[in-house]
């Protein structure tokens, strides 16, 4: 974990992406990319729901306050322009006290960020984050 400029936290960082804190900042593009029904035909039996700022805010609130230890949420930005790309979350589950599993995924925001790498690479962060480094035995999947 390093500092950027604007004192952005990198937390996970690759050949051809970075996945940094949310910050604030960042919900103007999430709800962007949250309204697209494209995007979200990928994810959604509803593709058509609409989600509000504040909704939107309300879900995030925790991790932007760092007050949510059991989930981490993420932004993709690649690595080369550092454009904001797509957002991925880990979601960790607690049985009977031990942190074992954790729920993983990612989406893709932008467009033309898809089919260059960009979601394989941001997969295998996420998967040696959970694996190697928070040493969980399980991990479920989602995406967009």
């Amino acid at each position: 974990m390093w500092k950027l400029g604007h004192g952005l936290i990198v937390l996970l960082s690759g050949m051809l992406v970075i996945l940094r804190a949310l910050e604030r900042e960042d919900l103007i593009a999430l709800h962007k990319w949250q309204n697209d029904e494209e995007i979200m035909r990928l994810a959604r039996s509803f593709p058509d729901h609409m989600i509000s700022k504040d909704v939107l805010e309300a879900e995030f609130a925790k991790e932007l306050k760092g007050e949510d230890t059991g989930r981490r949420a993420y932004i993709i930005e690649e690595k080369s322009t550092r454009k904001q790309i797509g957002w991925a979350t880990i979601r960790i589950h607690q049985f009977q006290r031990r942190v074992t599993t954790a729920d993983v995924g990612l989406a893709l925001g932008e467009k033309t960020a898809w089919n260059k790498g960009y979601g394989t690479e941001t997969a295998k962060l996420l998967l040696n984050e959970v694996f190697r480094q928070l040493k969980l035995h399980q991990a479920e999947w989602w995406t967009y």
